[in-house]
């Protein structure tokens, strides 16, 4: 079941002033500075549709954490769930930025047993409050509501 989902910004590897940003367009980055991370097969079709199918990147991962190691050349740049990118931006000169004609929002979900086991019943309801605790403080991520499965207004 959809859990929340936030949206993508660009994220550029930075030493200037990190103040006010202009949104950007994809036809405006060099597809060859990307640090290129996928998502999910909407995103994977975004990406294609702005770069096409062959490989540009400079650099391709398989995990988000392995991110921060390579963002670190000026105008290197990527892709990333403005979760990711806040964390990073925490600890490196990273600078966010709004993306003209982004890609699908990220949908994360909860995947639980049908039928869980008695005992695990009182872990599962309280995970679920700590999630959504966690998600109505990040104004950032749009929390799905379980009952209705509908985006909860902020």
């Amino acid at each position: 079941m959809p859990s929340f989902r936030e949206k993508f910004c660009l994220v550029t590897y930075s030493q200037e002033n990190r103040g006010e940003v202009t949104p950007k367009h994809p036809t405006e980055l060099d597809p060859h500075k990307e640090i290129f991370h996928t998502y999910s097969m909407e995103y994977q079709q975004w990406h294609d549709y702005w770069w096409g199918t062959s490989p540009k990147a400079s650099v391709t991962v398989n995990e988000a954490n392995l991110l921060e190691y390579f963002l670190s050349q000026e105008g290197e740049w990527a892709i990333l769930p403005l979760s990711v990118a806040k964390a990073l931006q925490a600890r490196h000169p990273l600078q966010i930025s709004p993306i003209q004609d982004p890609p699908p929002d990220r949908t994360c979900y909860m995947v639980t047993n049908q039928t869980p086991r008695t005992k695990c019943k009182n872990s599962l309801k309280l995970f679920q409050e700590q999630l959504d605790e966690f998600l109505h403080a990040s104004a950032h991520m749009d929390l799905i509501t379980m009952k209705d499965n509908k985006t909860e207004d902020r």
